[in-house]
């Protein structure tokens, strides 16, 4: 990212991706109304360094609380950092809310375990506490994705499943029936990328 555009990313709207109506049917982006950098930036202290291979020189800037601090040069590689601190600082009664840390940790863990499933061809890197929990290969191979999540065992007795009707095209994975769980808990479904809950999907396995 720019300098020039740094300061714009946290503007509310200010990148959304909808130019007209027809749009939200063709999103394949995670998010779209341009919010989430804005809305995190009021209850939090955000601070983003980006960079792009052309400059010399990345770019920082930090919003408190949604105060928006002027862009300084940073030395930055090519690409973004987005470091979120002091969560609800200045909203007491949601931050009341927060449950346990090691809860609310499994909440993030569980939205990064869809991503990598979504985008194989992302490697994502998750620390608590300083602590690698989980890094993805990033192969493009939703077998390797799975591999990381659930372990090689499983991704070496997986059933491949491809179904096209109607226009729907649907693919995945089913472990073969020895390994499977008692539970849901390793059952995932995205549409166009996007991880959904299907349960009607869900109780069908």
């Amino acid at each position: 990212m720019a300098a020039e555009d740094l300061a714009l990313a946290v503007l509310r709207h200010s990148t959304s991706k909808i130019t007209g109506s027809a749009d939200l049917f063709a999103i394949t982006t995670m998010g779209f109304r341009g919010e989430a950098l804005a809305s995190i930036g009021a209850v939090s202290v955000m601070t983003i360094t980006a960079g792009t291979r052309e400059s010399v020189a990345g770019s920082t800037l930090t919003v408190t609380g949604g105060k928006q601090s002027e862009v300084q040069p940073a030395a930055s590689p090519a690409g973004t950092r987005i470091v979120v601190e002091n969560l609800f600082f200045n909203t007491p009664a949601r931050k009341k809310f927060l449950r346990k840390p090691a809860t609310e940790f499994a909440a993030i863990a569980e939205t990064v375990h869809e991503q990598v499933l979504a985008r194989p061809g992302v490697s994502f890197k998750l620390f608590n506490n300083g602590k690698t929990v989980l890094s993805s290969p990033g192969t493009s191979s939703l077998v390797d994705a799975i591999a990381c999540l659930a372990g090689t065992e499983i991704a070496e007795n997986l059933l491949e499943c491809n179904l096209s009707a109607d226009g729907y095209w649907v693919s995945g994975y089913i472990v073969r029936p020895e390994y499977h769980r008692s539970n849901r808990a390793m059952q995932y479904f995205t549409v166009n990328r996007r991880p959904v809950n299907l349960r009607l999907m869900g109780s069908a396995f």
